[in-house]
This record gives structure tokens, C-alpha cells and sequence, in this order.
């Protein structure tokens, strides 16, 4: 018999699409010699805690309400520099004032200075400000991007969602990073694994059945869930 490292490196050696496509092939054969006929499919999921570190958060909600404060220092800077010079720059955006403040630097011959005892010029300090602004919209913007749909995410591990999960050690409700393992059965058989990021059930059953038909081109005559998954 093989041993369970033979299937880890065929397993390793597999893409993601080849896998599925063995797996329809193997459920299609079993079809055929047991009792698979497609005629009803029942779903449930759970959720597993990923292996990502429980306090490194970002919460969707937080990452908007930064990216608001970043306008109001834009136009907190821009109207700073226009009491101070009389040009008036609030129409611009903060990359385009960034580069209108290095040319006035370049201008001027302006050299920054770092480090405890130096003075910095009033553009320097404009710059770097500017510089900030910039820095921390694209950060946030990153944030944004990588949460998609979700309300958080986990730094350690992007793909993974707070939850609430069923063990509750300190019995005081915190969320942990996990993932939604739905699980589809007929006839004691595995017909269909899916992961997501949603915390409730309600969002994974049209995705999931959609993958399920894909996967067997077939579509299930009755689908059995229970009430986590009724909207």
C-alpha cells in the first residue's frame, strides 16, 4: 500500500484545476459502481481557526475612517500653505501637491536636514507631512483592496476572516481568524469541499452550489440545509 507520503507528492505535484478535475472523474466512477445518482445533496459547514496570530486585525470599518482623516490633513497642509505663500493648492490631490513641493524645494536649493539639533525649513516640513499623507492613503487603499467584501482580515494571514467560533475557551465572544468550511454529502461520499471568507452561512450557498454543479455537471434535485443557511 502507499504510504501517506507517496500521496503527499502526488498531491504536490497537482495544480489546483487538475485536482478538481480528478476528483469529478472519481466521483463520476463511483456514481457508477455505488449508490451516487445526484438526486439530493446535503450541506454544512464549520469553521476552522486559521494559523495566523489573533491580534493582528484590520478592521474594515477603522481602515475608512483613517482614510477620512487623510483628507482632512490634506486640507488642513493645503490651506496651511496657502496662508503662508498665497498659492492656493486645495484643489490639488496629495500626489500632485507632493511633486508641485519637491520642485519648489528643488528650486529654492533646499537641503533637508535630519536629527536632534537641526533645524528643518517650513517646505521641508510641508514635505514630509505631504510625504505621510501620500504613504498612508496608499496603505490604506492596500487595506481596502485586500479586505474586498469582508469587514477584517488578518495580517498574518490575508485570506482569513474574524469569527466567532464555536470554542469559546475564555468565554468572552472574541472573534479569531478562521475560515468557512462548507462540506457537501450524498450517500456517505464527499461530493464537494468549498472555503470562504464569509462568517454566516447565509452568502456560501449559491457560490457553493454553483461550484458543486461545475464540478459534477450536474444539477442536485433537492438541496437539504438546515435554518443557518435560510434567508
Amino acid at each position: 500500500m502507499p504510504s501517506h507520503m507517496a500521496f503527499q507528492r502526488f498531491f504536490s505535484r497537482m495544480t489546483l484545476s487538475v485536482l478538481k478535475d480528478l476528483f469529478s472523474q472519481f466521483i463520476t466512477v463511483l456514481s457508477r459502481l455505488d449508490s451516487i445518482n445526484f438526486a439530493e445533496v446535503f450541506i454544512d459547514g464549520t469553521k476552522l481557526e486559521a494559523n495566523a496570530n489573533r491580534y493582528t486585525f484590520v478592521w474594515k470599518k477603522k481602515i475608512q475612517r483613517e482614510l477620512n482623516k487623510i483628507l482632512g490633513k490634506l486640507e488642513s497642509l493645503t490651506g496651511e500653505i496657502f496662508r503662508a505663500t498665497g498659492e492656493d493648492l486645495r484643489a490639488c490631490s496629495d500626489e500632485l501637491l507632493l511633486h508641485l513641493l519637491q520642485e519648489q524645494v528643488q528650486a529654492l536649493h533646499i537641503t533637508f536636514v535630519y536629527g536632534k539639533g537641526s533645524r528643518k525649513t517650513q517646505w521641508q516640513r510641508w514635505f514630509e507631512r505631504c510625504e505621510e499623507i501620500v504613504n498612508k492613503r496608499h496603505e490604506y487603499e492596500r487595506h481596502l483592496e485586500i479586505l474586498g467584501e469582508r469587514n477584517s482580515y488578518s495580517k498574518t494571514d490575508p485570506d482569513a476572516t474574524f469569527m466567532r467560533l464555536k470554542e469559546d475557551h475564555m468565554l468572552n465572544g472574541q472573534l479569531k481568524p478562521a475560515y468557512n468550511i462548507q462540506l457537501a454529502v450524498h450517500s456517505e461520499y464527499i461530493l464537494g469541499v468549498g472555503v470562504y471568507a464569509n462568517p454566516t452561512d447565509v452568502n456560501t450557498l449559491i457560490p457553493f452550489m454553483k461550484e458543486l454543479g461545475e464540478l459534477h455537471d450536474n444539477k442536485f434535485s433537492y438541496v437539504v440545509a438546515d435554518a443557518g443557511y435560510d434567508s
